[in-house]
């Protein structure tokens, strides 16, 4: 299901976040694709994302300062790759 995904991901997306170390290279993106493949029989049903930062800084997204703990948007990338997943910790852009 990722793997599509990236793979018909266009460049324009892909070129539409700098701040990563490449398309898609995000812990949550990883975290739904090891959960994907730790039980193929699984859907985006399944799953429940629930994405925080783990440190304090500051956002690339919005610049605002945030603290460890803290729900955050998703960049791009990751809202392309984990659309219709079940997100718990997505906040307003």
């Amino acid at each position: 299901m990722l793997q599509e995904r990236f793979n018909n991901a266009s460049h324009d997306l892909i070129d539409s976040y700098v701040k990563t170390k490449g398309f898609a290279s995000h812990a949550e993106v990883y975290a739904v694709n090891e959960a994907l493949k730790a039980n193929p029989n699984a859907t985006m049903d399944d799953l429940l994302v629930n994405v925080i930062h783990t440190d304090k800084g500051k956002s690339y997204i919005n610049k605002m300062p945030y603290a460890g703990g803290e729900m955050f948007v998703r960049c791009p990338h990751c809202q392309y790759m984990l659309d219709g997943f079940n997100m718990i910790s997505e906040v307003r852009k």
